[in-house]
């Protein structure tokens, strides 16, 4: 995907007023002109001399760096073998949320995989548009520290993020600070020992982590939301390292939310754009207030 044509459009646009809209979209025009008529060894050659502005700490020298989703890319790459500068190639690559992961060496992925067809895809995953499929997934799975059977709930989550009323693409590239939420239903949820109570958006709970990481990997990874390039949040939120957990189907007193078109006990799980919670306090004092002169 080097030297694929991209005209960049600065933001924010909403707010401008008519005369700055029309001398953004001249300049737009112009760019997307010289990119339809250029030739495409040219057009490489630009993208390979453009300078990137570094952005605080982010560290990505392409836009499709290491896309493994490419025609012909390598099913496999080798890396060094402390787990120290591993995890330094993958996050100096992108590959990475920040914090150490779990090598996905072949042993593993073969675990983690559990007899799956690792061809099988699933479907684009927005914005890149990166082809998921049941390998690239189970290797991201394996990177979170999941286990072998939280794989049907990773899997279902990826193929929840294709269905088009979701629009991840907005979710994924928006600056608003949002995660995307997976929420897990039915009996699946006590099987893996996923949270619904105390703390469950906190730490502490390996399914509720593990999951949910491997889900914020696989739109990173496979769809491309990299942190100030693809995705555009102004600050971001924590929500963005994982955000999982299991509804309480018992306690609640309204019907179960998978039965709005399955059966208690179907397995099943939801996704939804999030922001973190909120908690309302009201306080209250028996004391009057201080006079200041």
């Amino acid at each position: 995907m080097a030297g694929l044509p991209i005209a960049v459009v600065p933001h924010p646009v909403a707010k401008l007023p008519p005369p700055g809209v029309s001398e953004i979209a001249d300049e737009a025009v112009g760019q997307i002109v010289h990119m339809l008529e250029a030739e495409a060894g040219e057009l490489a050659e630009e993208c390979r001399n453009r300078p990137l502005p570094k952005r605080g700490r982010m560290r990505y020298r392409s836009l499709f760096e290491g896309d493994f989703n490419a025609p012909g890319a390598p099913e496999r790459i080798s890396g060094p073998d402390s787990p120290e500068a591993l995890n330094r190639v993958f996050y100096q690559r992108g590959w990475t949320d920040g914090l150490p992961f779990v090598a996905p060496t072949p042993d593993r992925w073969e675990a983690m995989l559990n007899g799956r067809e690792p061809g099988e895809e699933i479907g684009l995953i927005e914005p890149r548009l990166g082809r998921a499929t049941v390998g690239n997934v189970t290797a991201n799975a394996v990177m979170a520290g999941a286990t072998p059977a939280m794989m049907p709930v990773i899997l279902a989550a990826t193929r929840a993020m294709t269905v088009e009323r979701l629009n991840l693409k907005a979710l994924q590239s928006t600056t608003h600070p949002c995660g995307l939420l997976t929420v897990v239903h039915g009996p699946i949820a006590e099987e893996l020992d996923i949270a619904f109570g105390t703390n469950c958006m906190g730490q502490g709970v390996h399914a509720n982590a593990a999951i949910g990481r491997a889900v914020r990997l696989v739109l990173t990874n496979i769809g491309g939301a990299q942190p100030g390039v693809l995705d555009r949040a102004t600050m971001g939120t924590p929500a963005k390292y994982s955000y999982c957990f299991a509804e309480n189907g018992e306690a609640n007193p309204w019907a179960p939310f998978q039965s709005n078109g399955a059966s208690r006990q179907r397995k099943t799980l939801s996704r939804s754009a999030a922001s973190r919670a909120r908690t309302m306090s009201t306080t209250t004092t028996a004391r009057r207030p201080k006079t200041f002169c």
